[in-house]
């Protein structure tokens, strides 16, 4: 599991009155649906974790909102849940980014829609920032996943890159945090400073 996000999961989460449920972020695979009765399991790790889906509940494929029917088991996802009424519920899910093509192809579309972003637009900035973190996560998440399953000769082939995309992450974590805390006059300072990590982001991917 990568970073703090990775957590053991209990099946009931015991909150006292007036406390709101904190939302937790897992990766996993997707192992089984069911549609009738609004349900479905993530395993991750050594746990299966069961998931109510509510009417308010984001289910996506390609970015557009689906119907739980037409999840298909099997693929890694990247679900945020939170405890409701006793159960954990589904807050969003989204399949996984797991290729290096697919985490470029994430990249250049955040850095084609925020090139033009304003002081004023700086949540939905963050916002982006933030999804292209999460993609990152992604991919770390299943390149230590091959690794876990791989012989020692592969994993030390697969650790350098580990590294190396660690570090990126610090980076892009250090960029999330700056923009948080931008004023108007550092605006385009720091909308460079994401630029540029996210680009170095992309030139690591770079097949060539």
């Amino acid at each position: 599991m990568t970073r703090l996000r990775h957590v053991a999961v209990v099946a009931v989460l015991a909150l006292g009155p007036g406390r709101a449920a904190a939302d937790e972020t897992v990766r996993g695979q997707l192992t089984a649906t069911d549609p009738a009765a609004n349900r479905l399991t993530v395993k991750t790790g050594d746990r299966a974790i069961e998931l109510a889906v509510a009417p308010q509940s984001r289910l996506e494929v390609g970015g557009k909102a689906v119907p739980l029917a037409d999840l298909k088991t099997g693929q890694r996802v990247r679900v945020t849940y939170r405890a409701v009424g006793g159960a954990n519920q589904v807050v969003t899910l989204r399949p996984a980014v797991t290729t290096d093509d697919g985490l470029r192809r994430e990249v250049s579309e955040a850095l084609a829609a925020t090139k033009d972003y304003t002081y004023r637009q700086k949540d939905e900035y963050a916002a982006r920032v933030r999804g292209v973190v999460d993609d990152l996560d992604d991919r770390i998440d299943q390149l230590e996943a091959e690794a876990k399953d791989a012989g020692a000769d592969a994993r030390r082939r697969l650790e350098p890159r580990l590294a190396g995309l660690r570090r990126q992450r610090a980076v892009l974590n250090d960029r999330l945090a700056r923009v948080g805390a931008a004023t108007a006059d550092a605006w385009d300072e720091i909308r460079a400073g994401f630029g540029n990590a996210a680009r170095e982001l992309q030139r690591a991917l770079d097949p060539r």
